[in-house]
């Protein structure tokens, strides 16, 4: 079956401008390949990821529907403040009254007990909530990475976590509790 070529070009680029994610079926390009089985256990499907978001598109993603978890980070604090003030009032109009702060600032030594129990308790006041973790150096450490990685894992419906960290360099970006919130939500590079 032939495809238009330029017409998914055309829609794609306009998902993209709108702040939607890209996504590209690949099912026939892989049937293209003499060793489709290879093709798959070496793992070349999973190539093509989702896009990161910028703060001009945010608003434009919230008004569609609010994600589980966001990661917002950059070298901009005001414009991750303004990014994270955008996700915040979109939750508090879904219902979401409660918020807990907590900021990390060493990597070794940062509150993550505390997190981990705050993302398993109920709520007295609220049904739904707001976890929002600060983490200025972008580097969580090794027990952080765990607790963020089953943070995402828990975000949900009655629970929103907002991961804000500053710049995040080649390896943080790579790394595992990046990968986990950006496949669980949304990250959004101020």
């Amino acid at each position: 079956h032939a495809v238009d070529v330029g017409k998914a070009l055309q829609c794609a680029r306009m998902n993209v401008a709108e702040g939607r994610d890209l996504f590209i079926a690949i099912d026939d390009v892989r049937r293209q390949f003499a060793a489709d089985d290879a093709f798959e256990q070496r793992g070349h499907w999973r190539m093509i990821r989702r896009l990161k978001t910028v703060p001009e598109k945010l608003e434009a993603g919230l008004a569609r529907g609010l994600a589980p978890i966001y990661l917002i980070s950059g070298e901009e604090p005001l414009t991750a403040g303004e990014a994270a003030d955008l996700v915040r009032a979109a939750a508090r109009s879904r219902g979401f009254t409660e918020r807990e702060v907590f900021f990390v600032e060493r990597a070794t030594g940062g509150p993550w007990d505390e997190i981990f129990s705050a993302a398993h308790s109920l709520s007295l006041f609220s049904a739904c909530r707001i976890l929002e973790v600060r983490l200025p150096g972008g580097k969580p450490g090794a027990t952080g990475e765990k607790v963020l990685r089953e943070l995402a894992g828990l975000a949900g419906p009655e629970l929103l976590v907002i991961v804000i960290a500053g710049e995040l360099d080649w390896q943080a970006q790579k790394s595992a509790w990046v990968q986990a919130i950006d496949e669980a939500g949304v990250w959004v590079q101020a």
